[in-house]
């Protein structure tokens, strides 16, 4: 486990990504480097039932597929700026 910074906005940050279930990666009194694995989620998983009932089932198998062996998740950077504020940057991981 990462230690809590001290600065008050990043230490939201960080309280933030835990309550959220993200893995902390990072953390220093600069910067907390979060990652949060994708999911399909219920939303997803009615919209590939809806799909594969419109299109009997080959897409919405290929996307599973496609989606079930991606190693996809984000890393969710924030960093602490010379003004004070904490600016957010996503990427791919």
């Amino acid at each position: 486990m990462m230690a809590r910074p001290e600065n008050p906005r990043l230490a939201r940050c960080f309280d933030d990504s835990l309550s959220r279930g993200y893995e902390i990666r990072y953390a220093d009194e600069t910067q907390v480097i979060a990652y949060r694995k994708n999911t399909w989620g219920c939303f997803g998983l009615m919209f590939l039932f809806v799909i594969g009932v419109l299109t009997a089932f080959i897409v919405p198998i290929i996307l599973l597929i496609l989606g079930a062996f991606a190693p996809g998740g984000q890393v969710i950077t924030y960093r602490l700026k010379r003004n004070g504020k904490v600016s957010k940057k996503r990427r791919a991981a």
